[in-house]
């Protein structure tokens, strides 16, 4: 179930012959797996879940993101 996407829905009226343009602002999804499971995540200094999660962040954005878990090195 992670990874079907969000289902959103528009009401729209037209008229015959009127053009329909439609853009959506899909986010990328990322799936973030760590070995052992369970390291906290935090993105842009946010808590953002343990692993294994998925992640929704807009198309062309920026982030920062640490995997952590006691007696590991922190993943960034």
């Amino acid at each position: 179930a992670a990874w079907n996407p969000r289902r959103a829905s528009a009401s729209v009226t037209l008229v015959a012959g009127d053009p329909v343009r439609v853009s959506l602002p899909l986010p990328v999804r990322y799936r973030v797996e760590s070995v052992p499971l369970g390291a906290a995540l935090t993105v842009d200094g946010q808590p953002a879940g343990t692993t294994p999660a998925t992640l929704d962040l807009p198309r062309g954005a920026r982030a920062a993101l640490v995997a952590r878990l006691d007696g590991h090195a922190d993943a960034a």
